[in-house]
């Protein structure tokens, strides 16, 4: 925010809604690449929040800066940059969205949206301190340049559920060759084997020779306590199989190892009781 910026309220450019999204911004609907992803949602909704109730106007330094933040992220993950891309027309209509969700406005956004307007406000709007951790982290990554495309991202499952930033910090910090070397030397000494701390799959029993020093490992801090540059701890990572691990990362919020656990021990009891 800049004491030189200027602001208005929602109800100043309500009638002009239905004119800022271009021809060309339509158009580019279309193509998934350019869809409005989870992180430009959190981005967003920080800032609605931040400013509520007193927005910058469409031409303000501060929408400006919004929309070269999410020119930057879709340049990062290897999209190419059209003009009209998140222009600064399009991101105050998309920031404007959310009053559709805002009880404390009788100024609504346009009717219908993106569903993720909803499940983002759903998730984060009474819980604005997670809320504005994970924007400065998103912010941050951008910033830092670190690149978002690849392979990599489009298979991981925490890409999916989390998004691509997210997504991307975890899975770094879960496939390092070294931080997983660290952690079955650990785990093997601490315990004399190497298993699922879930479910108890004891990979070389089951495999032989081919399963010797097999899992995989989960990060266990929360994402909105890691920033770039997070150097990972060994009681971070937890031994997994690969069932388990896509079963803490199938949806939000992801579960702990301890909490796979449970549900494992409780299915069973019911099984046993039914």
């Amino acid at each position: 925010m800049t004491d030189s910026a200027t602001f208005t309220t929602p109800d100043d450019d309500e009638e002009d809604l239905g004119d800022l999204l271009l021809e060309s911004e339509k158009k580019l609907t279309h193509d998934p690449r350019y869809h409005w992803d989870r992180e430009e949602h959190i981005l967003l909704l920080n800032e609605y929040l931040e400013y509520t109730p007193h927005f910058p106007g469409k031409h303000s330094k501060e929408i400006e800066d919004i929309s070269n933040l999410l020119r930057r992220y879709h340049q990062q993950k290897g999209n190419p940059i059209h003009e009209h891309l998140r222009n600064a027309n399009g991101v105050y209509m998309k920031l404007m969205n959310f009053r559709r969700f805002d009880p404390n406005t009788e100024s609504k956004g346009l009717p219908k949206g993106n569903h993720l307007e909803g499940k983002i406000w759903e998730e984060y709007a009474e819980n604005r301190s997670e809320l504005r951790k994970i924007a400065e982290l998103i912010k941050e990554t951008i910033l830092q340049g670190i690149v978002l495309s690849g392979a990599e991202s489009e298979e991981s499952l925490e890409m999916e559920t989390e998004g691509r930033v997210i997504g991307t910090i975890h899975t770094r910090h879960e496939r390092s060759l070294k931080n997983k070397q660290n952690k079955v030397k650990d785990f093997k000494r601490r315990y004399g084997g190497l298993y699922c701390e879930a479910c108890k799959f004891d990979f070389e029993k089951t495999y032989g020779e081919r399963g010797v020093d097999f899992c995989e490992v989960h990060h266990e801090i929360p994402i909105s306590e890691m920033r770039p540059g997070y150097k990972t701890q060994i009681q971070d990572l937890r031994c997994v199989c690969a069932n388990c691990h896509r079963i803490i990362h199938r949806r939000r919020p992801w579960l702990t190892v301890d909490e796979v656990k449970n549900l494992l021990v409780e299915n069973k009891r019911l099984r046993q009781n039914g």
